[in-house]
């Protein structure tokens, strides 16, 4: 079956079953007498010929770091339905939180696919040129980057308005328990909201009070443990993620079930473990599934306009207290 056979069975021109077929304006009568002919024959326009007329692949490239992250499958999770809603197909990149990893996979897709979806795990100087001078829409979910398409978290306003709560609260020896600062919005815009919230309310910030971990329950004990030997009268402490806030409420009530009212624990939330400390842990989380779908509204408008000017949205966040 051919357009000119499609156009004639529905006494059309072969000009108006193309225009229908690249969605462009019709009258609701052709349109349905179209739509009547092909779903009567069963026609399959030609996946090879749309993309020689309209030069596009209808491939997008979904750059993660890892699968094994709740909030990163929420968001692939609702982008990849919006995309492919919109008749896009997708090829997906793990990179391991590797920026060189991340940098190869951006130039693998470059001649592959119309656009990128990019979930920042560890970024490069390097990296963030590529996003500016990428040759194909790029949106970047994750981290504020100037001159590029992002959806990014205020990570610095949570920890900043988690650490005001504690301060308000009575606390003033706040350990932050954080991730490395090469991370930028986990690592260092978690440590820059903490650093504020304590100069804005005329708190001194204490080096021994400062931990770099790692994201596992394990590290929040250990490091727990370890500063509850060191520092006396500890009575408030912000983790970065909800990972570590676990583990440092699971030695302060296994060994020191005395001081357990005491001390106050924020983290941003970022996995089921919340909703089981949802008593005894005050957490930011934020709206994932919603930068899931700003993003794939974001990159099927970049795909369709390339040359307009690069915008950065914020996602909003809700605290639990």
């Amino acid at each position: 079956m051919t357009i000119s056979e499609i156009a004639k069975l529905a006494d059309v021109s072969p000009a108006t079953v193309s225009r229908y077929l690249n969605n462009g304006y019709l009258s609701e009568d052709k349109k349905e007498r179209i739509r009547q002919v092909i779903e009567e024959t069963g026609y399959q326009p030609s996946v090879q010929a749309q993309m020689l007329r309209s030069k596009k692949s209808k491939l997008l490239g979904l750059v993660v770091p890892s699968l094994d992250n709740e909030s990163t499958t929420k968001i692939i999770t609702v982008a990849s339905r919006l995309l492919q809603e919109q008749g896009y197909d997708i090829l997906i990149h793990i990179t391991d939180n590797d920026s060189a990893k991340e940098l190869l996979a951006i130039n693998k897709l470059i001649n592959r696919v119309d656009g990128i979806l990019l979930i920042a795990g560890s970024l490069s100087t390097e990296n963030k040129d590529a996003f500016k001078n990428c040759t194909v829409p790029i949106v970047v979910v994750g981290l504020n980057i100037p001159h590029v398409n992002c959806v990014y978290f205020e990570d610095q306003k949570a920890s900043k308005e988690l650490t005001t709560y504690m301060i308000k609260s009575g606390k003033r020896k706040i350990a932050y328990l954080g991730l490395n600062p090469k991370s930028e919005a986990t690592g260092a815009a978690r440590y820059d909201g903490y650093r504020q919230a304590l100069g804005d309310n005329s708190v001194t910030l204490d080096p021994k009070l400062i931990r770099i971990v790692s994201d596992s329950m394990e590290a929040g004990y250990e490091c727990v443990k370890d500063l509850l030997l060191k520092v006396a009268g500890l009575d408030g402490i912000f983790c970065a993620t909800d990972a570590i806030a676990a583990g440092a409420l699971e030695y302060i009530e296994e060994k020191v079930k005395t001081i357990k009212n005491n001390i106050l624990i924020t983290a941003i939330r970022q996995s089921p473990i919340s909703d089981a400390l949802k008593d005894s842990l005050i957490t930011a989380a934020y709206h994932y599934e919603e930068s899931g779908k700003l993003a794939a509204e974001l990159l099927i408008a970049r795909c369709n306009n390339p040359k307009e000017t690069p915008v950065q949205i914020p996602v909003s966040y809700s605290c639990y207290y």
